[in-house]
């Protein structure tokens, strides 16, 4: 490697000077490789010198190529070409293994990414890249591969798979629950400190329906903490400053782990469950499925 090393030119000043030769304007080749005029000068001249001879016979507005130069040209563009198309095969053969993931931000962190090391166990060569964003993944068709979506399912362009329903319970940190607890009927809760989570879309089930559904006709009590995401709520409720309402599939890490605790298990299932969606069938390469399959199989068990 050293003596090769020895033998090639700075790859820059190739590069350089394939725009160079091409356009046969140092200005032209600056703007392609958005560089200075000046640093096309150097580079050229630098490797004139390197190789003992005029690769351009300088104009008063132009140059042109010598015959050497021009000999010199032709292989170099010959050897990048090579070069270029070498590293798209392996880019190409790379972006092929990989497998762009879409949930949200909540999906992402609290479901799919304690799973992964189960993933990577199993399918080491499969490159996964998650998409973590809370915009509609309709307005997004393009950005992903898979995606997983807690809503009503009705989008059929993405040929929903249904998941597993929705469902939220009271949760609470294990200190939280030993101190203050147990809250063995829903209107136990009312007494205590709730964090609310203030999302503007429909599926999220706020403090007064939860009581509603269960019977409680007591006016919910002011919130303890109001937060806008469900990361800040989870977050809020680890540190001791409430209950919240968690979503099950969600938590099912936090729960293992000892970080939450179920505070009143009344569990109430939602208007809405969770869906499995493909942006793309056509594009679906075999290694989307092998995700798509175990993602399926990881809600499943």
């Amino acid at each position: 490697m050293q003596r090769l090393k020895r033998r090639l030119p700075n790859l820059n000043a190739l590069v350089c000077f394939e725009a160079s030769g091409r356009y046969l304007s140092f200005t032209k080749a600056a703007d392609e490789l958005c560089v200075t005029q000046g640093a096309i000068s150097r580079q050229i001249r630098e490797l004139e010198n390197a190789l003992g001879v005029s690769l351009f016979r300088r104009r008063h507005r132009s140059v042109e190529l010598t015959d050497d130069g021009r000999r010199y040209h032709h292989a170099v563009t010959v050897a990048l070409e090579h070069l270029a198309d070498a590293t798209g095969d392996l880019v190409s053969k790379s972006a092929a293994r990989r497998v762009t993931v879409a949930a949200t931000t909540a999906i992402s962190a609290y479901w799919l990414m304690p799973r992964l090391p189960n993933l990577n166990a199993r399918f080491p060569d499969i490159e996964v890249q998650i998409l973590a964003s809370d915009t509609d993944l309709s307005t997004r068709e393009d950005a992903f591969d898979i995606g997983i979506q807690f809503g009503h399912g009705r989008w059929p362009e993405f040929n929903p798979m249904f998941l597993c329903v929705g469902e939220v319970v009271p949760v609470c940190s294990p200190k939280f629950l030993g101190d203050k607890g147990p809250f063995p009927k829903p209107e136990d809760l009312l007494a205590q400190p709730l964090v609310h989570l203030d999302d503007e879309r429909v599926d999220w089930v706020s403090w007064p329906a939860w009581f509603r559904i269960m019977g409680v006709e007591e006016t919910c009590p002011a919130p303890a903490l109001r937060v806008n995401n469900y990361t800040l709520m989870n977050k809020a409720v680890f540190e001791g400053n409430g209950i919240a309402l968690g979503m099950v599939p969600l938590l099912d890490e936090q729960f293992e782990r000892d970080w939450l605790t179920i505070a009143c298990d009344f569990r109430m299932r939602t208007a809405f469950s969770f869906y499995l969606l493909a942006a793309n069938p056509d594009r679906m390469t075999p290694d989307c499925r092998i995700v798509r399959d175990w993602i399926v199989e990881q809600f499943r068990t």
